[in-house]
């Protein structure tokens, strides 16, 4: 059952199930999709009557039948069809609509981080405000600075976000979130996904354009570190020159080292289309995958390509009508900080994370030479 509420609903309301406007009534698909520090949306296309087109509103608020609660912002009408198409993003992305004036915050665990961010600000005309409930246990502390940044494109969305800067994932539960090293309730070895036996179908794409096969590593002290693959080994090669502050000079070589290993191999990335497998012989393991979610590992295993590799789940599309997963897409699995992307905006030269420890001078004594830094290898 859909639910559609006022955009007037406090949170009390939403939890209580008071000043609900309609119930949808003539659904046709109701299809949520996730992604790792990304994408909560959900997609519905409903046959129109007047109940829909008297009550969805932009910012009115949908309750699907899994008990998420999502805003209204886009919806298309379709005379030849007789049907209207809504999306509308979780209630975490009302965050949108609370800008952060300005924040500034020096040395901060990831915990009271956010809680800087959600301080109270003038509310926006035309929202109600919710109070959100959030967690952390990410150790470290962060420096950041955020001009004129909206609640949740600081929280998330940003190159410099607290997602990226703390290294976290993110997960949403209505009025709660955290943001974790490694997404909350997530699993590891929790499934096996095989070709023909509970799958319709698996893609599997290996892309070496951003394979890292020689790593230039400085940092603030001048110092200098480089990791490579043996010459002759491969037909190019994919530089990469990172840049750290260090108060430790002792880092520069395990941190190069851990992004040259974390990004030396080719990525490899598996589509997995699962929707048809119910009501076949094969029911059982289909069954047991509907239980998984974004942020699981499993192994996956390919009979066409004889390949077998850990994945993880990074993004997933449900069908809210008949509680059944459609499809999810995997990636390689990078429980580090040393993934590619991550990395690539944490050492963003604006970025405070990039920054995260002062200069290495002020510990040093004595000169330092290549040759010491390399030693720390020997």
């Amino acid at each position: 059952m859909l639910l559609i509420y006022d955009k007037f609903a406090d949170k009390s309301d939403l939890e209580a199930g008071r000043k609900i406007k309609c119930v949808l009534k003539h659904v046709v698909s109701c299809v949520r999709s996730r992604k790792i520090n990304g994408l909560y949306e959900l997609e519905i296309q409903s046959v129109i009557d007047d109940d829909i087109k008297n009550y969805v509103r932009e910012k009115n608020i949908i309750k699907s039948p899994s008990g998420q609660f999502y805003i209204i912002y886009w919806y298309q009408y379709n005379s030849n069809t007789q049907l209207v198409t809504i999306k509308a993003k979780h209630i975490f992305y009302y965050l949108a609509a609370r800008p952060v004036i300005h924040h500034e915050r020096d040395d901060m665990e990831c915990y009271w981080s956010i809680r800087a961010i959600l301080e109270d600000y003038p509310q926006p005309e035309g929202f109600i405000k919710y109070d959100f409930y959030v967690a952390s246990h990410i150790e470290g502390r962060k420096s950041w600075n955020y001009w004129g940044k909206q609640q949740a494109y600081a929280i998330l969305g940003d190159p410099n976000s607290l997602v990226n800067l703390y290294g976290g994932e993110i997960y949403r539960d209505n009025f709660y979130f955290s943001i974790e090293s490694k997404m909350e309730h997530s699993r590891e070895n929790a499934f096996l996904i095989r070709d023909g036996w509970n799958t319709t179908g698996i893609t599997c794409t290996v892309d070496d354009s951003n394979t890292t096969t020689t790593i230039d590593a400085y940092d603030n002290g001048g110092n200098f570190f480089q990791v490579a693959i043996g010459s002759g080994t491969i037909p190019y090669s994919t530089q990469k020159i990172l840049t750290f502050s260090y108060s430790d000079m002792s880092q520069l070589s395990s941190d190069a080292y851990s992004f040259w290993q974390s990004n030396q191999n080719p990525a490899r990335s598996f589509d997995v289309q699962l929707a048809s497998i119910r009501n076949t012989n094969k029911e059982s393991p289909w069954m047991e995958l509907e239980n998984y979610g974004i942020g699981d590992s499993g192994t996956v295993y390919s009979n066409i390509i004889g390949y077998s590799d850990t994945q993880r789940i990074e993004e997933d599309r449900f069908d809210e009508l008949s509680q059944r997963m459609i499809s999810v897409k995997l990636g390689s699995y990078r429980n580090s900080i040393t993934n590619k992307d991550r990395y690539d905006k944490l050492l963003n030269k604006d970025d405070s994370a990039g920054r995260r420890l002062d200069a290495i001078e002020k510990n040093m004594k004595g000169n330092i030479t290549r040759a010491d830094i390399e030693n720390l290898f020997s």
